[in-house]
């Protein structure tokens, strides 16, 4: 079993992967009223472009070496994730995992002892103020190096497909290296990171086989949705305030619950009685 419940993910060589390869979501019967939300990394060094479909539909998502998708919608459950050379092809890997309503993972397909595998990583979720960063070590060649953060060890003698878990590792931008032991001062690979508060950010480093070694990173979740006050500004409306608390990534459902939760909790209090007629300088009860 793994982490998040599911399955242990069956391989197929590397080697076959040949032309492109395409990562299909078997998703549970439609009808569900509530989704989940799926995003890809392809980390195959070596491996061409991949297709993220559903089994009975079209590719939604397609990612070279490196690319990391945006999130897309799917009806929550029992799934299966599997990795195909073409869409509708037989599998070359699976992972059987449980997909929870309102929650975000990560798909990512590696490689593994010479075999390709996908993991299923459960990513944050918005309600803490902190800038969080976790780190996953998926380049096969690499050894088990060091990772820094802001000039400090985040973590040592890292294995191969470990991850850190979310830190607080606080606001600002910094700079998030990968090192040899005893090395920091000449790191393999490096790049800066922003985390502004509120945020949730997933790092992967990735290469090998000839790809050199790099840092992706992308953001789990945006402006949590805490408790206390917001001072209105100027050309400010509820949606707009909603908006900037849930993220881009927020679906216009979880937008629009938000404002009307702002508005239950602030209708009193407003003149106009308008949630459209808001004035800057006001301060507004966020639940």
């Amino acid at each position: 079993m793994t982490a998040d419940g599911g399955v242990t993910p069956r391989g197929a060589s590397v080697a076959a992967l040949t032309g492109a390869l395409a990562l299909l979501a078997v998703a549970p019967p439609a009808g569900a009223k509530e989704v989940t939300r799926v995003r890809f990394l392809h980390a195959v060094p070596g491996a061409g472009p991949a297709d993220l479909v559903l089994a009975d539909g079209g590719p939604i998502a397609r990612e070279g070496f490196g690319g990391l998708s945006g999130y897309h919608d799917l009806p929550p459950g029992p799934t299966t994730l599997a990795l195909a050379a073409t869409a509708g092809a037989k599998p070359l890997a699976t992972h059987d995992t449980v997909l929870t309503a309102g929650r975000r993972y990560t798909a990512y397909a590696v490689s593994q002892a010479g075999k390709v595998t996908i993991n299923v990583l459960r990513d944050a979720a918005h309600g803490t103020d902190a800038a969080r960063l976790r780190v996953v070590h998926a380049a096969p060649e690499l050894g088990r190096p060091d990772l820094w953060w802001a000039g400090r060890k985040l973590a040592g003698d890292v294995p191969y497909m470990a991850t850190t878990g979310y830190v607080d590792a606080g606001a600002g931008a910094e700079t998030l290296a990968v090192a040899a032991p005893g090395k920091s001062s000449d790191p393999i690979a490096s790049r800066t990171v922003r985390l502004s508060p509120g945020t949730a950010m997933t790092a992967f480093v990735i290469g090998s086989k000839g790809r050199r070694v790099r840092i992706i990173a992308g953001h789990d979740a945006r402006v949590a949705a805490s408790r206390g006050t917001y001072v209105v500004r100027e050309g400010d409306n509820l949606w707009s305030i909603a908006l900037r608390r849930l993220g881009k990534d927020g679906t216009p459902q979880q937008i629009d619950r938000q404002l009307h939760s702002i508005w239950a909790a602030n209708a009193a209090a407003i003149p106009s009685g308008d949630p459209d007629l808001i004035l800057p300088g006001q301060r507004l009860r966020m639940s």
